[in-house]
């Protein structure tokens, strides 16, 4: 909640203290990172997700966050890596992870993104739900920032409760300056 409204230090001595009472809780561990990730603290958040990983060095959450980081730190080899070992982990086949390899080797991240969106589509193309804010987030990723609205408001319509995210989510932050990102906040009762 506090991280929701904009309270970074507030939210990361509660989870610090969560870690405190339960040292060996790997969601926990991970979240730790993530809002160290989220307050810019990087170098933090992989240190953090390091221990997490010694704790359990197959936790896909993990794995999730680092390829995160690494792409907003520019560090496109170490995001590919993390995406790849995510996919290892999610019991995807060698076939499945020297194609999407071979895309990232061909398109870098934005070729990974791409896949992301298409496997996106495949899910709602077989009725499955979709999540709208991680749609946004790739469109978003890509510099697609009327289709990263586009999904928030599919998002909203339908009350996603990941939307909260868009406050405290540092890839969002591309779409701050935009009348949209704040008509947004606004609707969700959100601080800017």
């Amino acid at each position: 909640a506090f991280a929701t409204l904009g309270q970074q230090e507030e939210a990361l001595l509660a989870i610090e203290r969560a870690r405190d009472l339960d040292p060996l809780n790997l969601v926990i561990n991970t979240d730790v990172g993530v809002l160290l990730a989220n307050a810019g603290r990087y170098d933090e958040a992989l240190r953090q997700w390091d221990r997490t990983l010694e704790l359990d060095p197959a936790f896909e959450m993990v794995f999730v966050h680092r390829f995160i980081a690494y792409a907003l730190l520019d560090n496109e080899t170490a995001s590919i890596e993390s995406y790849l070992k995510l996919q290892e982990l999610q019991g995807r086949s060698a076939d499945e992870i020297a194609a999407t390899r071979a895309t990232a080797s061909r398109n870098g991240l934005k070729g990974i993104y791409r896949k992301e969106l298409a496997d996106y589509r495949a899910q709602a193309k077989r009725g499955e739900t979709v999540p709208f804010v991680n749609i946004a987030i790739f469109h978003v990723l890509l510099g697609e920032n009327d289709e990263a609205f586009e999904y928030l408001e599919k998002g909203l319509a339908r009350r996603d409760a990941e939307m909260v995210l868009i406050r405290s989510d540092r890839r969002f932050i591309p779409l701050h300056s935009d009348s949209r990102y704040k008509d947004l906040l606004k609707r969700m009762d959100l601080p800017e």
